[in-house]
């Protein structure tokens, strides 16, 4: 056997996948304090009807030190910009299309 095949006999003996699991996502977060860095990662595995085991894999990095530079404070005042009139839209518009009871 192989590790991965070991992991997924004892998934299926502690009961987290049986005949009837269609996927299994697995996420985590790890911080590197050498170069200051977040990486947010994603592990899919879809379980095919036929058997077949698909797997996706999807990490982003992200550096811990964000908005230290004027350039980054900038940024920073545009997205908050953008956030409020995000939330103004969305108000207007919940309240337009709620129906009077």
């Amino acid at each position: 056997y192989t590790e991965n095949q070991i992991q997924m006999a004892r998934l299926r003996a502690d009961r987290w996948i049986d005949s009837s699991t269609q996927w299994y996502r697995l996420d985590f977060v790890l911080y590197n304090p050498n170069v200051g860095l977040f990486i947010a990662v994603e592990l899919k595995f879809t379980f095919d009807n036929t058997g077949m085991l698909l797997s996706k894999f999807n990490s982003e990095t992200v550096a811990s030190t964000t908005y230290t530079t004027w350039t980054d404070i900038n940024r920073l005042v545009f997205e908050a910009i953008l956030v409020i009139f995000w939330a103004v839209y969305f108000v207007v518009h919940t309240r337009r299309n709620t129906p009077d009871f």
